[in-house]
């Protein structure tokens, strides 16, 4: 296991496996659903999460760990019925889908 930035490169006699690296001091805060920030702003972190969760290659093993990551850290800012936080990959990946998916 070689933490490599934000990857953690697991070496295989034949192949090079990778998955997300987080350092034991990681908050994984994000901006509370409640606050006055804009909307977008709520949710550039977890946007940012699930794009790292999208464009990496991993094995289904370490993606299913850091979604499983993800959903807890969405949870975890539950503070709102109606909180889109709460199903993160709900969330589609093309525009006009997001937006219609997004806004209230």
């Amino acid at each position: 296991m070689l933490p490599f930035l934000d990857l953690c490169l697991h070496k295989s006699p034949h192949i090079i496996s990778f998955s997300i690296y987080r350092k034991p001091t990681t908050t994984d805060n994000l901006i509370p659903f409640d606050s006055i920030h804009p909307f977008s702003h709520k949710l550039a972190g977890l946007n940012a999460l699930l794009f790292r969760l999208f464009k990496i290659p991993m094995s289904p093993t370490h993606f299913n760990d850091e979604y499983n990551i993800i959903k807890q850290i969405a949870w975890a800012k539950k503070s709102h019925s109606r909180n889109p936080l709460l199903s993160p990959l709900d969330i589609k990946e093309s525009g006009s889908a997001r937006k219609r998916k997004l806004e209230f």
